[in-house]
């Protein structure tokens, strides 16, 4: 589980600043304190995953980059934009830490029959790592050649530091510098010495251009090893995994005959992990900025996957289960605001289209949602972020065009969010932090009113 984010050099951070990440977390301060620098260092990642940019065939001088900063998703320009003190020369640190960490059983390339093979390998490796509390940086570098890129991974423990890290030399090559004084090499190299194996190195050939993404692929491990994240390779057994673990599965799965006749285990694979684990994190954020789209006045039924900004009028819309508009309403009637939603699906020739209306509770009179108040409007994209499929939801000043009772009562309706997804909320409404404070206080001293839940 990714349980914090630091960042140095990204735009105002010129020292590493670190945020702790809770169920619900609130970034607030004066305008231009780096509050945003936060979320777009989150969503740099998020978008450079994306396979609309993996797949996207640049023709700018950053045709050859690993880190797509200009999308959809956000533009923060060149990277001399986002770098601290617009000095190109400086490298931008941003550093995941992950709790609880754990290698698992390689489900993503899990094939009937082998299931105990993998299962073993990720026992051995969880004993031999010990530690699950665990980090992994990026460096990321601006080059003429090969634009904003990552110069260097590093792996290591929280509180112990690094294990080993990988540097591109800018000749196609990541080069691994282990960090011998780490107890993970002690413990690693007894575990060798257990089993009567030796060491290997291994020098793996990196093209450079290769997209971000391509490190969390884990659908099939074969694309990250040409990628050349697994540089350090040691010889190993086939009596390590104690179940007969045959080279045929190694070759045919992930593609590596050349080194599976040498039976390798890559400590690398720690990185890969940990990977997966941020890439799991980074795809499941929804992102709500503060700036939401004025509602229109019909939508067309749209099947494809919503991505990002997209979770508001038209995701509530198009969502064929009804709970998601009653909680809205329900919303809509605590906050006092006097309106509910309806929805009406028209046919429109071949087209069907799907019309939000605002009832008002007092009188009745159905009146289109673009007809409605703005803060109305401004409201509904946040309550559906909250219900939405999704591990994160980052919201940017959600309080925007609510009365202080209504923002104080988005407060409750992220607190019973979180039983669901983690929340990251920049914000400037006081009348929300006092509602977090007071529910923080009440659960504390078991004083909390009936059927709110507590923090």
């Amino acid at each position: 589980m990714v349980s914090g984010i630091i960042l140095k050099n990204f735009k105002s951070f010129s020292r590493p600043g670190k945020i702790s990440f809770k169920p619900i977390t609130l970034i607030f301060g004066n305008n231009s304190s780096g509050k945003s620098s936060i979320i777009n260092s989150i969503l740099l990642l998020r978008q450079s995953l994306s396979p609309r940019y993996l797949r996207y065939d640049f023709v700018s001088d950053d045709k050859y980059a690993q880190l797509f900063p200009s999308g959809e998703l956000v533009n923060l320009g060149s990277y001399l934009n986002f770098v601290n003190g617009m000095d190109e020369k400086k490298d931008i640190e941003i550093t995941f830490e992950i709790k609880n960490f754990k290698v698992y059983g390689l489900e993503q390339i899990y094939i009937k029959g082998w299931h105990e093979e993998w299962e073993r390998l990720a026992e051995i490796m969880n004993d031999i790592l010990i530690s699950k509390e665990i980090y992994l940086k990026f460096f990321i570098s601006f080059d003429e050649s090969f634009g904003v890129f990552v110069s260097k991974y590093e792996f290591g423990t929280i509180g112990d530091g690094k294990i080993i890290e990988y540097i591109y030399d800018r000749n196609g090559n990541y080069n691994a510098i282990p960090e011998l004084k780490h107890f993970f090499w002690t413990r690693f190299d007894n575990f060798l010495k257990k089993k009567g194996l030796r060491k290997h190195e291994l020098k793996i050939a990196k093209s450079g251009n290769e997209p971000f993404g391509s490190v969390f692929n884990a659908e099939n491990l074969a694309t990250i090893y040409p990628s050349g994240c697994l540089p350090y390779c040691v010889g190993v057994s086939e009596d390590i995994f104690g179940c007969g673990f045959k080279n045929r599965v190694v070759s045919n799965i992930l593609g590596w005959k050349k080194y599976a006749e040498k039976k390798f285990v890559d400590p690398a694979m720690y990185l890969i992990f940990a990977s997966m684990e941020i890439a799991k994190f980074l795809n499941g954020v929804v992102h709500i900025g503060p700036f939401r789209n004025h509602p229109k006045r019909f939508y067309l039924n749209k099947k494809e996957k919503y991505e990002h900004n997209d979770y508001g009028l038209e995701w509530l819309c198009n969502t064929k289960n009804s709970d998601y508009v009653d909680k809205l309403n329900q919303f809509l009637k605590k906050a006092s605001i006097g309106y509910r939603m309806e929805i009406e699906r028209v046919n429109v020739g071949v087209e069907e289209q799907i019309i939000p209306y605002c009832k008002n509770i007092s009188t009745g009179v159905k009146t289109p949602i673009a007809d409605v108040g703005y803060g109305l409007s401004q409201v509904m994209p946040v309550v559906a972020a909250s219900m939405a499929p999704g591990g994160c939801a980052i919201i940017q000043q959600p309080e925007l065009h609510l009365h202080p009772a209504a923002q104080a009562d988005l407060g409750d309706l992220f607190i019973d969010g979180k039983k669901k997804k983690s929340f990251i909320i920049e914000t400037h409404s006081e009348h929300l932090i006092l509602r977090l404070l007071r529910r923080i206080r009440e659960t504390s001293n078991k004083r909390l009113p009936a059927g709110v839940s507590p923090l």
